[in-house]
């Protein structure tokens, strides 16, 4: 059996529920990185929005997935929000559950290599090994911000909204020594 597909240029940004800083924390690792690389940022939902008409659909597989670039930078979505911050474009995948993977396999095939890919999906977390994955708590939750016992490597680090706020320093150098041990398959000018 393969496992999980490995994408050494993604970092995946992966959440306990709403509103508990993933697109802040997507934001801030854009911003961060997109002076020094070119980042792609990617959105996935289990819900099918309605769509603006400055988006450009790529791929339409309805009803089991919709992929879209977003090209409205002031549509308030997560994806504008990730072009302001810096990123070169933003896709929004829209999907079934059962589907999600498929969906992401199509898009990643569009996309090019040297790029950053800078990723919020919950879905994705469970079906691909990122470069580094974030997962995102709400500040109640006990023991937030440490390393669960069933982490992997020391590619999984979990943050509340609260602490990302207080260590973005910290995130800064997670990030420079990520960029550092050069698993990605272009250079990275540091």
């Amino acid at each position: 059996m393969v496992g999980p597909l490995y994408i050494p240029e993604m970092i995946l940004i992966s959440g306990t529920g709403q509103n508990c800083g993933k697109t802040t924390l997507a934001e801030a690792i854009i911003r961060f990185l997109s002076d020094k690389i070119l980042v792609t940022g990617i959105k996935t939902s289990l819900h099918f929005h309605q769509l603006s008409s400055k988006t450009k659909i790529l791929a339409d597989h309805r009803p089991d997935y919709l992929i879209v670039r977003e090209t409205d930078r002031k549509s308030g979505k997560d994806t504008a929000r990730m072009l302001d911050a810096g990123s070169k474009d933003a896709y929004l995948i829209l999907s079934t559950d059962t589907h999600m993977t498929e969906a992401f396999n199509c898009l990643y095939k569009q996309l090019r290599r040297n790029h950053v890919l800078v990723c919020e999906s919950s879905v994705l977390a469970r079906r691909l090994n990122p470069g580094l994955l974030f997962i995102m708590e709400p500040d109640h939750v006990k023991n937030k911000g440490k390393r669960t016992a069933d982490a992997s490597s020391e590619k999984e680090i979990i943050l509340s909204f609260s602490k990302l706020i207080k260590e973005r320093k910290s995130v800064e150098r997670i990030l420079r020594q990520w960029l550092k041990k050069g698993r990605l398959s272009f250079q990275v000018p540091f």
